[in-house]
């Protein structure tokens, strides 16, 4: 088993609307069985793979230890070229190697594997076909960083996918939940106790 850890410094830049943020670098993570996890130069992240409802219990995306996790996460939740579990997982991992809290890194697990995107196989498959971006768009390198410029540029890419989450609504809901963790609950216990909620998992295009 190797190291598992980070590749690059981050470092990015907010972009004039307020939500988004730019890689100004190649940064990525390494996790412990050697798969890489590369975020390109030009990457734009925003931080909804987490669930902007829960943000008030987790804290926001790019606060905190888990800034670096949190990049990592949002871009192969916007690519989708790995299974969802995978990539939740991955963030997993991440926030531990960067210093997060055992307790704090459950919390921010729950809140994507309760509230977070998923996708299916067939995702991944056609993602990985066209270039790795969900968005009609053509795949050349340049589009893959920056993703489209108008309304005008929808064609000669994958067609906009159907992406599921659970619906929440509620953030003391997701509170109460959360006060269940303990720092000694395994990753498959935490899974359990999330997909034992109540509440339907929606369909909806990303």
């Amino acid at each position: 088993m190797v190291q598992a850890g980070f590749n690059g410094t981050l470092s990015a830049t907010w972009l004039d609307d307020g939500r988004l943020m730019e890689l100004l670098s190649d940064f990525g993570f390494s996790d412990a069985a050697g798969l890489a996890w590369p975020v390109p130069k030009g990457a734009r992240v925003d931080g909804a793979s987490i669930p902007r409802s829960l943000w008030s219990i987790v804290g926001g995306p790019f606060e905190g230890k888990y800034r670096n996790a949190s990049v990592v996460h949002d871009w192969y939740c916007s690519v989708r070229t790995r299974p969802w579990q995978a990539v939740h997982a991955m963030f997993w991992e991440a926030m531990l190697v960067s210093g997060v809290g055992a307790l704090q890194a459950r919390a921010l697990y729950l809140a994507v594997r309760y509230g977070g995107p998923r996708w299916d196989a067939l995702t991944v498959a056609n993602n990985i076909l066209h270039g790795g971006w969900s968005a009609p768009i053509p795949a050349t390198p340049d589009t893959l960083r920056r993703g489209p410029a108008d309304a005008s540029e929808t064609i000669a890419g994958p067609p906009v996918q159907i992406v599921w989450r659970r619906a929440v609504s509620d953030a003391l809901t997701f509170a109460a939940l959360a006060a269940q963790l303990t720092e000694d609950l395994s990753l498959a216990q935490i899974d359990a106790l999330a997909d034992a909620q109540p509440g339907a998992i929606v369909a909806r295009r990303e």
